[in-house]
């Protein structure tokens, strides 16, 4: 088993509003992370300074990544991460006491390259009624009942690597940029990464009992965020497609279409 001190925190951020609270939950673990970095990705020249300060308030490791995109700023935190786990949590996902231990639990073996944990939402306001017509994935959550298991994919605000196993399939294939003239250049991120740890002969591991709360706020339900992560969710399927990833069968897609043409327009 991995020790816990081995264990990098990773967190890309692009804002400072929740930043300051999932840094201090990563702080107060049971077992303590090796380190923490922030890698400041935002495209706002204030915010970015809002979020260099938290990072500096409560001394952890701060990075600059110029090149936009949420996967650049994670490939970047691989790199300068000293631990031979790397942990990524997004800024705006709240940790559980016992998510670094329960992580570094499961690295039982050499094949285990990849464990992750469920991922519970915190909505700021009350969700639409057509919501039930959609898939939280849209909003990063991720539950896959409460056993530990062999999976596909995890999810990117709750999911760890070997470094050395992260950086021998070559990371992620950037995307999420913040910029719509971007919006066409989308890789696969995380499901990407996956499907090449996998192609690797690898095990991805999830664990019920590695928890973080993702804090959803108003404008992530609204019509025109959920129309947009569609949009994106699509080039990036369409991007796996072409290097060898699975696309869900036609009725499939044909109810995503009109969940949104019917129930959001």
């Amino acid at each position: 088993m991995i020790a816990t001190r081995q264990v990098s925190v990773i967190t890309a951020a692009t804002s400072h509003e929740n930043l300051e609270e999932v840094i201090r939950r990563l702080k107060n673990q049971t077992k303590k992370p090796y380190e923490i970095l922030v890698v400041d990705n935002s495209q706002n020249k204030d915010e970015s300074e809002k979020i260099k300060k938290v990072a500096k308030n409560l001394g952890v490791r701060y990075v600059r990544e110029e090149r936009e995109g949420l996967h650049n700023a994670r490939n970047r935190g691989v790199i300068e991460a000293e631990g031979e786990i790397v942990q990524f949590i997004d800024d705006d996902a709240l940790a559980e006491r016992n998510l670094i231990e329960e992580i570094a639990k499961q690295y039982k073996s050499e094949d285990i390259a990849a464990v992750g944990g469920k991922v519970v939402p915190i909505f700021k306001s009350k969700l639409p009624k057509f919501f039930k017509y959609l898939k939280y994935q849209y909003l990063s959550v991720l539950d896959y009942g409460n056993e530990i298991k062999e999976v596909d994919y995890l999810i990117g605000n709750n999911m760890s690597f070997r470094k050395d196993v992260y950086i021998k399939v070559g990371g992620s294939n950037p995307d999420l940029f913040q910029s719509d003239i971007k919006k066409f250049l989308q890789g696969d991120g995380e499901s990407g990464l996956c499907r090449k740890i996998k192609k690797l002969g690898k095990k991805i591991i999830y664990t019920p009992y590695a928890v973080v709360y993702h804090v959803i706020p108003e404008r992530r339900i609204s019509i025109e965020y959920l129309r947009k992560k569609a949009f994106g969710h699509g080039v990036q399927m369409s991007y796996s497609k072409f290097f060898g990833g699975k696309f869900p069968p036609n009725h499939i897609l044909f109810l995503r279409s009109n969940a949104f043409f019917f129930f959001l327009s």
